[in-house]
């Protein structure tokens, strides 16, 4: 098993550098030395995250490994247990079906509203897998329907290896993760918003319209049926403005990285 037991922290690595080279008078290029160590050390506690991130796909029995190599439309890892990508149901991914739940794969969420000509429930059931039908989208749905399923959708979500999709794994999925990180008291990690990326900016119109519908209708009784207690609103709005302030961010670093692409 990977373990981080014998990683130091980085405030350690940082105090060492501030006492060992820029206090050392013999010290070769120290200005350099140490600009260069602390900007290694700038994503340090980003790389111990996903490392434990990594060992809990781990012990969850998620064979990552194979599941990356996979050639699933918009495919992505989510939190400690989920992944997420183009609907299991098309033609070239249905194969990928029996072979996810070989890798560790528990339940199939689909996010999709009005579907026909699919036999997606039983595949799903005949592979061993579980099917849950929670259909999500920005305004169209009627509100109280979605916060009725939102218990589901999170237990799922916290206690299963699973895989959701809506058709290409992006716009719908994205307002499923980010119900889940504003509404769910039991997760933490902030989701990406792969689907709302637009050079570079984050174009989140349509999610908001939707966590907005959720937050007016939700009702007190509601927010405690789902583990909340008195300190929901301080904790969702800061919720909102880290998962805003992330994925703005997250926008502009893929415009820079498909530039230098």
């Amino acid at each position: 098993m990977l373990t981080i037991s014998n990683l130091p922290r980085s405030n350690s690595y940082q105090n060492y550098i501030k006492n060992n080279i820029q206090n050392d008078p013999k010290s070769i290029s120290k200005d350099n030395c140490t600009k260069n160590c602390l900007n290694l050390l700038a994503n340090y506690n980003k790389f111990v995250v996903s490392f434990q991130s990594l060992n809990s796909q781990i012990e969850k029995g998620l064979d990552i490994n194979n599941i990356k190599n996979l050639r699933i439309g918009n495919l992505r890892f989510v939190e400690n247990n989920g992944l997420r990508g183009e609907t299991l149901s098309s033609k070239r991914h249905k194969r990928f079906i029996p072979i996810l739940k070989e890798y560790g794969l528990k339940s199939v969420i689909d996010l999709r509203d009005k579907f026909t000509g699919e036999n997606y429930e039983d595949l799903c059931k005949s592979a061993g897998l579980n099917y849950y039908h929670i259909p999500i989208d920005s305004f169209k749905l009627d509100t109280s329907k979605i916060i009725d399923k939102m218990p589901l959708l999170f237990k799922v979500m916290d206690n299963d290896n699973y895989y959701m999709a809506c058709a290409l794994g992006l716009h719908r999925t994205d307002i499923a993760q980010t119900i889940n990180y504003l509404f769910n008291p039991k997760t933490h990690d902030i989701p990406i918003m792969y689907g709302h990326q637009r050079n570079g900016i984050f174009k989140r119109d349509d999610i908001m319209r939707r966590i907005g519908s959720i937050k007016r209708e939700i009702t007190p009784q509601q927010l405690r049926d789902l583990g909340w207690g008195s300190d929901f609103e301080s904790v969702y709005q800061m919720r909102k403005q880290k998962y805003t302030d992330f994925n703005i961010a997250e926008a502009q670093k893929a415009m820079v990285n498909k530039s230098v692409l």
